[in-house]
């Protein structure tokens, strides 16, 4: 079974169902696929918004190894995206690229505008979008504790401070 979150902003629910329905319609192996919530991880995820966290799950991403016990692998996906292709192919990624933390679309993005969608603040950082697909190996990241993720800086979060770099691997960037 491939586990896979999405990110879930009440301001974009449509967006989660169409996602969903895309992984579903094109896979060929069997998934699971939970909303990565905010309203459903009280107790766990208990950080304020920050000003610069555009979405409900900007940071909460990072909780979904914690949320898997720590074990086997599982991936996560912003929810406005659309799956084109099978997922089978990142299980092969899965199988390629065992000895990874967590395999990535390693953009080089650096964004134009000053805002984006629904008119946040744009930031710019190294690693930017890298954070939108994330298969975690989640036994190699014990790192991300719900402690950890609650207290440390979103841009650690999203430049992979929390592993390193070695651990970090590739994905076809067809996949974001």
């Amino acid at each position: 079974m491939l586990n896979v979150y999405i990110g879930y902003d009440p301001r974009e629910s449509v967006a989660f169902y169409t996602l969903a329905h895309s992984i579903l319609r094109q896979a060929s192996i069997p998934v699971s696929i939970a909303p990565l919530m905010q309203k459903q991880l009280k107790g766990i995820y208990t950080r304020p918004r920050g000003p610069t966290e555009s979405t409900e799950f900007s940071l909460a991403r990072f909780l979904v190894p914690a949320l898997s016990d720590f074990k086997g692998w599982s991936i996560y996906m912003d929810c406005d995206m659309l799956c084109r292709a099978d997922v089978a192919e990142l299980a092969v990624q899965i199988d390629l690229q065992h000895d990874k933390a967590v395999i990535v679309c390693k953009h080089d993005y650096e964004p134009k505008a000053g805002r984006k969608f629904l008119n946040q603040v744009q930031t710019k950082y190294p690693r930017k979008n890298w954070s939108s697909l994330m298969i975690f190996n989640n036994e190699r990241c014990r790192t991300l504790t719900e402690q950890y993720v609650n207290s440390a800086a979103g841009l650690d979060l999203h430049r992979f401070a929390w592993t390193e770099d070695r651990l970090i691997g590739d994905l076809p960037l067809e996949w974001n």
